[in-house]
């Protein structure tokens, strides 16, 4: 295995990692020869990466057997490597691949899975993807108000990192959720969004999801020929990038809109195709919901008999699945069929069940809570608003800012945890009958590691005020901070292992001696070393250093990041600075590290100091008295 071979290797996994978005067909094709390759020379990650690759295009092109077939062998070799976030990538599809099947509990379980770890790694931007695939189950299930809540928690995310496919992304999804509340201009304003957004970033696949939703609501406006353009639109577009399960969408909606035109051969031939499409790839949610139109359809040209079949397949499907809306549409629309015919009995049964479905759907407590939503957003805006104008004087206005951006900062980071122990503590109250006792041990030390964690982040966000009150009790003691480098260095290991990232160690030939409180210097030297990793672009080098110089015991803690612009360092040590730089691997900051590290440095009698230029890293420089 020659470091050439590897580098042509890892040259690859980029390449797909920068388009994975590109054609299917080019994806699939770049994961099979990084597949042959890795083979040939038995290297391990480059064959995890191939078979993730693999089964992502696969799922693109809703081939969703196949994808979960070569999903499962990425985490098979990833789980030898112990690379736990490639396993939640793979995890995190695999539950999509269920969610188009409509099998929703496996569904939310690998997705369950997936944002565990990614709750454990800080992976903020893994944890949206994660929420918005919850919001889109949920929204499934018909449960809105989980849905929007989901959807809020990811969309917040994504704006603070600037993603804007992944915020077109869930505009769209809300854009939906307000299209089945019959809110459609909320929802066409939505969609608007997302197709602007995906048209700038030449997105083809979400650019044609959202003219589909823009058909979807020109439809229900009556606005049958611009519905139609839509469509035929995104099918063409669908068909070139190899998305089924698009194209499945599309001809449905077509054949919805000609049905509602009455020309019926047009909408026959654009279901019937459809319904095909959908079993082939397993969406069961799109097959009830193109038979049930289907049904309507034949009802309407007085074929009973078809439009009993294809009903009922809506039916048996949704209730398969739980699809409470479709249950409750589809119920509706047999119970009147059945009452054209003449069977009154079984009629007045299905218009039970509709309603019964109904309210599951409309109840008064998912109403109160979507209102409810909406009147918290309105009166928090409301408040901000009258706040700002209120608070002319500037001092007191920054005050108030600050005040608000660190308990935004603490909700934020103490949501993420949270939601790990909801979802850990939910999964044991659905399994509690199929889990072993190892197995629920397992998951109660989760959820303590997790209230471990949320502990320490309540600990970090007080140090702040602790030390700008002076209620810090120091304990001034002798160190050689070499050791104490060396070890902070490894408690950074995996950190750094996680983005390939070297972390060189260089020191005087003797002890660097420094009487200080050792746990103020470790919390310095740890926010110092935490921003080299996270603000570090991957297989680049962190640079440590411990010497004496003129009776000074000096540290210096040097990345080959993005450095700091001139407007920067006018706020580097201010608290909850928003600089430029931002980081690398979806990490979250509070802008509170640089702050503590220079009210603790001046608090032991030390500088600190740095040099950085824009692209070219950055290195923070302390020194103490060491006499």
């Amino acid at each position: 295995m020659s470091s050439q071979d590897i580098q042509k290797i890892d040259s690859l996994v980029s390449q797909l990692n920068a388009s994975k978005d590109a054609s299917t067909q080019t994806v699939l094709k770049k994961a099979e020869e990084l597949i042959k390759l890795s083979l040939e020379i038995d290297y391990a990650p480059g064959l995890g990466a191939g078979h993730y690759f693999k089964g992502y295009a696969n799922y693109k092109m809703s081939n969703y057997v196949s994808a979960r077939y070569s999903l499962i062998e990425s985490i098979s070799i990833f789980e030898k490597l112990g690379d736990e976030l490639h396993i939640a990538k793979s995890q995190n599809i695999i539950g999509q691949t269920h969610y188009f099947e409509g099998e929703f509990e496996k569904a939310l379980e690998y997705n369950a899975l997936s944002l565990e770890t990614h709750l454990k790694y800080d992976k903020q931007i893994n944890i949206a993807y994660n929420y918005n695939n919850c919001g889109n189950v949920y929204l499934s299930l018909g449960d809105n108000p989980a849905s929007i809540e989901y959807y809020q928690k990811a969309l917040t995310i994504f704006q603070e990192l600037n993603e804007e496919y992944a915020s077109g992304m869930v505009y769209n999804n809300m854009g939906a959720m307000h299209f089945r509340l019959n809110e459609y201009d909320k929802a066409l304003e939505l969609f608007y969004k997302t197709r602007d957004i995906s048209d700038k970033l030449k997105h083809k696949h979400l650019y044609a999801t959202s003219l589909n939703n823009i058909g979807n609501i020109y439809h229900y406006q009556g606005k049958h020929e611009q519905s139609i353009e839509m469509d035929l639109q995104a099918l063409d577009i669908q068909r070139e990038i190899g998305d089924k399960y698009g194209e499945a969408l599309s001809l449905g909606n077509l054949g919805g809109t000609y049905n509602s035109m009455n020309i019926s051969d047009k909408a026959i031939d654009c279901l019937t195709e459809s319904i095909s499409m959908r079993q082939t790839i397993g969406d069961k949610t799109g097959e009830s919901e193109a038979s049930l139109e289907l049904g309507k359809l034949y009802r309407k040209l007085k074929k009973p008999q078809r439009a009993k079949t294809f009903i009922e397949n809506s039916i048996a499907l949704a209730e398969s699945m739980k699809l409470y809306t479709q249950l409750h549409v589809s119920h509706q629309e047999y119970s009147e069929l059945l009452e054209e015919i003449g069977e009154y009995q079984k009629s007045l049964e299905h218009h039970k069940l509709f309603y019964h479905y109904w309210q599951k759907v409309f109840s008064d407590e998912s109403d109160k809570k979507i209102k409810n939503l909406h009147v918290l957003y309105e009166v928090d805006k409301q408040k901000k608003e009258t706040e700002i104008y209120r608070l002319k004087n500037i001092e007191l206005a920054d005050l108030n800012m600050e005040k608000n951006e660190f308990l935004g900062i603490a909700a934020h980071d103490l949501k993420n945890p949270l939601t790990g122990i909801i979802l850990n503590t939910s999964t044991i109250r659905r399994n509690i009958d199929k889990f072993t006792k190892e197995d629920v041990i397992k998951r109660i030390g989760k959820i303590e590691l997790t209230a471990e964690r949320m502990q320490m982040i309540i600990k970090n966000m007080l140090d702040i005020n602790a030390i700008e009150e002076g209620r810090l009790n120091l304990l001034y003691e002798e160190f050689d901070i070499k050791l104490l480098l060396k070890k902070m260095i490894e408690d950074f290991s995996l950190a750094a292992k996680q983005k390939e990232l070297k972390v060189n160690f260089e020191s005087d030939d003797g002890k660097v001696i420094l009487k200080t409180d050792g746990s103020s210097l470790s919390e310095i030297i740890e926010n110092l070393l935490s921003n080299a990793i996270k603000y570090s672009p991957q297989g680049k080098t962190v640079h440590v250093k411990c010497y004496n110089e003129n009776g000074n015991a000096v540290i210096e803690i040097k990345d080959e990041g993005q450095g700091f612009t001139e407007e920067d360092k006018k706020s580097v040590f201010k608290k909850f600075a928003r600089l430029s730089a931002k980081p690398t691997g979806g990490e979250h900051s509070t802008g509170l590290g640089l702050s503590i590290v220079k009210k603790l440095t001046d608090i032991l009698g030390g500088e600190v100091t740095f040099e950085s230029e824009p692209g070219l890293g950055s290195t923070f420089r302390l020194t103490f008295n060491a006499s």
